[in-house]
């Protein structure tokens, strides 16, 4: 991702809800913009980002979670289908919708859950981290 700079609109999207705002960064695919957001609600203090379009309409909120709270369905489902890759970081995404989804970031490749487990798709991760 490479840090632009964005209008003000986009900027004042970004910091409603949010103690603590940093610079949107804008993400190549779609015209998203994306950034970490911090909250006062202690008991859940976990990295966070935001992603809202180019209008300032809000699309997710993924945020990091520990690996061993991933279910043991998503765990065992890694290891039978990509057995030579070893789990960097996991997350969970909240849709516009209210649809939850679990991200399972390994070397190179982002794998998709849905709320129950079930795998959704793999895209190649040129970051490698959340």
């Amino acid at each position: 991702m490479k840090k632009l700079t964005v209008s003000n609109s986009i900027s004042q999207f970004f910091s409603s809800p949010f103690t603590s705002v940093y610079q949107p960064i804008k993400v190549s695919e779609n015209s998203k913009y994306r950034t970490p957001v911090e909250t006062n609600d202690v008991s859940k203090k976990r990295e966070k980002y935001v992603t809202y379009d180019e209008d300032g309409n809000f699309i997710e909120v993924e945020m990091a979670m520990e690996v061993s709270a991933l279910s043991s369905s998503i765990i065992e489902y890694v290891k039978k289908n990509y057995n030579t890759y070893t789990i960097k970081e996991a997350s969970e995404i909240v849709e516009l919708n209210g649809n939850v989804l679990y991200k399972v970031i390994l070397n190179g490749l982002d794998l998709f859950f849905d709320s129950n487990s079930n795998f959704i798709k793999s895209i190649k991760n040129q970051m490698g981290t959340f």
